[in-house]
């Protein structure tokens, strides 16, 4: 009822009400998006694009859709409750390594997995960064949970997370088939790529797709320069570029 009221009145007037009324009352409700099934609450922004069948990333959806391979191992860092690691096990058979630090998410992440029986997810509780430390995660509202960022100091709504290395969770084997790496990480991009510093060679064939936020990179003491400096020094190309814009997602390629 709550997708053909959207879908069929044609202006905006009640729908808010409708949102946070079935948000609130019956909160996850299990959702068919293609041949997929995701616990979603409409509540939140990315849920209800879901549910309203936007592509919450087309950035990334067309590198899996052009890139991604039977048996090509799929990188899913700040997997949130796991749209796209399960994406990349039913749609493209691959195999996934996952990494979410936050509980709220990950437990519907979870749940997530199980109600699509997946068998080829490894879904890891931690933050990726440089080094293993522990270190906080400010929780946003369930309005937008997209929004979990790290943070050095705990305040007033943080959880402590434990940061853990790729190196130190994955095989190598594994690595070097990996052929998609997904960052979104809220400003923390440029920690996680200082732990990979030392295998870029093992991730030659990867396609890196990264979630880039000025203001977010800023706060954590980086910069979006920093970010394609790292990958023009480890011989890979920008797709798109620097935009002038709030966030943007960015392609990193091998040059040939």
């Amino acid at each position: 009822m709550y997708l053909q009221y959207c879908e069929k009145v044609p202006t905006a007037i009640g729908k808010g009400f409708l949102t946070r009324f079935v948000g609130k009352r019956y909160r996850y409700a299990e959702y068919c998006i293609g041949n997929l099934k995701i616990e979603l609450n409409p509540v939140a922004l990315l849920d209800r694009y879901l549910i309203e069948g936007t592509d919450i990333n087309p950035v990334l959806s067309k590198e899996m859709e052009g890139h991604l391979r039977p048996n090509d191992v799929f990188i899913d860092i700040g997997a949130n409750i796991g749209f796209f690691s399960i994406l990349a096990e039913k749609r493209y058979h691959a195999e996934v390594f996952s990494f979410e630090p936050s509980g709220r998410e990950l437990a519907r992440f979870y749940r997530n997995a199980a109600l699509n029986h997946c068998q080829k997810i490894t879904c890891f509780p931690y933050a990726v960064g440089s080094s293993e430390e522990t270190l906080y995660l400010s929780l946003t509202g369930e309005d937008n949970p997209s929004m979990n960022h790290i943070v050095r100091v705990n305040s007033n709504n943080e959880e402590e997370v434990n940061v853990r290395t790729i190196p130190s969770l994955i095989p190598p084997a594994r690595l070097e088939k990996a052929a998609i790496c997904k960052i979104d990480v809220e400003g923390f991009e440029m920690e996680v790529l200082k732990g990979l510093q030392e295998i870029m060679g093992s991730l030659e064939k990867c396609r890196f797709v990264v979630e880039v936020s000025p203001e977010y990179l800023k706060k954590n003491g980086a910069s979006v320069s920093q970010i394609y400096d790292f990958f023009s020094s480890h011989g890979y190309k920008a797709v798109y570029g620097k935009q002038d814009a709030f966030q943007w997602d960015e392609v990193f390629v091998a040059k040939k």
